[in-house]
């Protein structure tokens, strides 16, 4: 073997060895691997949401507390009061104790806080389209109230002389239509038809008495043992002004405006005549006076209604729906009151249908004169005087 390949490499123990070609050389160096890059830092752990704190409460607020009750300051000595009672307005009391209803805001003005402390505890009737108060402002007010009255002096001062003169002591107020003192002089505006002298065409005419002329004249025997007063009131015309103006055929019988300035001047005179402690006071109404009498006891504190010894009416009127026409009598004065009804007075007997009442009122009453409301100066208004009598002194 004179040449070999290149390459070729003879072993020792004589065996050929395939020659192994060399790798090709390479450009590649051989460098430092890559230094491995230490792992991302885990992310700190998730916190888990804090639990919500329980739900609290709000603390349950004490209801609020009422307001204080307003306590009227003390008035001072010799100032005027009022105790409010049922029928009580605000112009009545005005022209009670001032003189003038026209001066009721004045009395408002004075005790508006109790008034309005008051009505806040009576929130019906509702009154709307005011921003002064529930009262409307004093239109509303409610029995209990005590009011001061500004500009008046209330001491106790002696009553007239005159005003004590007489043991019994009747105030009256006569009847719708009735000739009042002016029209009929020496009736003490009472009531009644004045003589009527003759004519051509007629004979004369005695004068003719009403019943509250009849129960005077038997109060007041001997004569000198009582005195009178008639309430000088307009008494309208009774059918069919008064009625109209009423509402005689309603459910809900208002009082007109001249029924009630006759209840303001009786309730006043009677206020007069109770500080005569010795003397028995009876009042007595015909009619629309029936009205007056009622309305005005209702005017009175109770004090005062308490002086009243007895009570005598007449025709007292009721609606054709049988509602009395105006206010009732206090509870308190139903056995001192003696109220007489004719048989088929249309104002007053409750049994009749309101065509009967109608029928009555149009051809009896209204043209031939033979009304049974016509007919109380007879034996009625003689047994309502006698009962009268019978009454105590209070």
């Amino acid at each position: 073997m004179s040449s070999l390949a290149a390459g070729s490499i003879i072993l020792s123990s004589g065996y050929l060895a395939v020659a192994q070609p060399l790798p090709e050389p390479s450009d590649t160096h051989t460098t430092e691997p890559p230094p491995v890059e230490p792992p991302a830092p885990e992310p700190p752990p998730v916190e888990p949401p804090a639990p919500e704190p329980p739900a609290v409460e709000p603390p349950v607020q004490p209801p609020a507390e009422p307001p204080a009750p307003v306590t009227p300051p003390a008035p001072a000595e010799g100032a005027c009061t009022h105790t409010i009672t049922s029928g009580d307005t605000l112009s009545a009391i005005a022209l009670r104790y001032l003189g003038n209803e026209a001066r009721h805001p004045e009395i408002y003005a004075a005790n508006q806080a109790l008034i309005e402390a008051a009505a806040r505890e009576h929130p019906e009737p509702p009154v709307f389209g005011t921003s002064v108060g529930p009262s409307g402002p004093g239109h509303w007010i409610f029995p209990g109230t005590l009011l001061t009255i500004p500009g008046a002096a209330c001491a106790p001062t002696p009553p007239e002389p005159a005003l004590c003169a007489e043991p019994t002591f009747l105030l009256a107020a006569r009847g719708s239509g009735e000739k009042s003192e002016a029209e009929f002089p020496g009736s003490h505006n009472l009531g009644g038809e004045p003589a009527k002298p003759a004519t051509p065409r007629r004979s004369a005419q005695p004068a003719k008495p009403s019943a509250l002329s009849v129960v005077y004249e038997k109060l007041n025997q001997p004569v000198g043992s009582a005195g009178v007063y008639g309430v000088p009131y307009k008494a309208i015309p009774a059918y069919p002004s008064f009625y109209n103006e009423s509402h005689y055929d309603s459910d809900h019988p208002t009082v007109p405006d001249s029924t009630l300035a006759g209840a303001k001047l009786l309730a006043d005179e009677i206020s007069k005549h109770a500080a005569c402690r010795n003397q028995k006071i009876l009042l007595a109404g015909y009619s629309q006076g029936a009205v007056v009498v009622r309305e005005a006891v209702k005017m009175l504190p109770p004090d005062v209604q308490n002086r009243i010894s007895g009570i005598a009416l007449f025709g007292d009127p009721v609606s054709l729906k049988g509602v009395q026409v105006g206010v009732p009598l206090p509870a308190a004065l139903a056995d001192r009151t003696v109220s007489q009804c004719a048989q088929g007075d249309p104002i007053c007997d409750t049994s009749l249908s309101e065509a009967e009442r109608q029928t009555i009122l149009v051809r009896d009453c209204g043209f031939f004169g033979a009304c049974p409301h016509y007919n109380y100066p007879g034996g009625l208004a003689d047994l309502a005087a006698v009962q009268l009598r019978q009454m105590p002194r209070r």
